[in-house]
């Protein structure tokens, strides 16, 4: 099942930013009181997001290999492991004293003129 805008149910991302943020106060991930470390964070981020590659994979194979509809399941392990990796990456934003705005706006002003190609489903930057 794909989730479309109007599954957020009229939250904003700005709010859900801050019920996560407010959810890693209350388990001393984020704040003057935090036990989490930035590397610590990182690597969970890779965790949740080796977790949305397998998913990813499934899906892939699914489709690609088995010419089957991706189950729903799958499609929940990938709309959980998107979550799941930007919860880390949220409180990583936290525990590095930026926004997730300030990150994705510095990155889009990176790309944004980019060229390239695809290649096997990814794109690669034209050397510059």
């Amino acid at each position: 099942m794909r989730h479309d805008r109007s599954s957020v149910s009229g939250k904003f991302l700005s709010q859900l930013i801050n019920d996560i943020v407010k959810w890693g106060l209350d388990r001393q991930l984020v704040g003057p009181n935090a036990f989490a470390t930035i590397d610590g964070q990182s690597k969970k981020m890779i965790e949740e997001a080796m977790e949305l590659r397998t998913a990813c994979f499934f899906a892939w194979w699914q489709e690609s290999i088995a010419d089957h509809e991706i189950p729903e399941s799958i499609e929940n392990e990938i709309t959980d492991g998107i979550g799941d990796t930007l919860v880390t990456l949220i409180l990583l934003c936290e525990l590095t004293g930026r926004s997730l705005a300030d990150c994705l706006d510095y990155a889009h002003e990176q790309i944004k003129d980019r060229k390239g190609r695809i290649e096997e489903g990814v794109f690669v930057k034209d050397d510059e």
